[in-house]
C-alpha cells in the first residue's frame, strides 16, 4: 500500500530508487487518466507525523534527481489521500506543509513541478516567504 510505502521512506528504510517504482507499481489510472491510491486501514496510535523535514526531503530528493517529477506529485496524492499521515495546519509549519503538499499535488492549477520552483517552495518551508508566481 502506498502509505506503508511513504512511512517506510520518511523513516529511511527504503531508497528513493524503491520508492518510485514502488509508486509506479501501485498508482492505477482511473477515468480521465486521474491517477488513485491505494491506501490501509490505519489504527489511530500508527498515525504518522508530517513534518518541514520530510518534505525538504522529497524536494531535494527530486532536485537531485533521485525522485522524478511525478513521483512527487504521488507522494503529495498519497499525503493527501491517506490516513496514516497528518500535520498541524494549525499551526504556521503545518500550514506551510500543507499549502506545498497541495500545491504538488495539483501542479495542473497551482504551479508546475519544476526545479526553480522546487527550489523556491523549500524556502517557503523553510523561511515562510511563498514567492512562487
Amino acid at each position: 500500500m502506498i502509505d506503508t510505502i511513504l512511512k517506510a521512506f520518511f523513516e529511511h528504510k527504503i531508497s528513493s530508487e524503491i520508492l518510485s517504482a514502488e509508486l509506479n507499481k501501485q498508482i492505477k489510472k482511473h477515468y480521465y487518466n486521474t491517477p488513485q491510491t491505494n491506501t490501509s486501514e490505519i489504527e489511530a496510535n500508527n498515525l504518522f507525523e508530517i513534518e518541514t523535514k520530510h518534505i525538504a526531503f522529497i524536494l531535494t530528493e527530486t532536485l537531485k534527481g533521485k525522485l522524478t517529477f511525478e513521483d512527487l506529485n504521488k507522494i503529495a496524492s498519497g499525503l493527501l489521500f491517506s490516513d496514516l499521515f497528518y500535520w498541524d495546519s494549525e499551526t504556521e509549519t503545518g500550514e506551510r506543509i500543507a499549502k506545498i503538499i497541495f500545491e504538488l499535488d495539483t501542479p495542473e492549477i497551482c504551479f508546475p513541478i519544476i526545479n526553480r520552483n522546487l527550489i523556491l517552495w523549500k524556502i517557503y518551508l523553510e523561511t515562510g516567504i511563498h514567492s512562487l508566481k
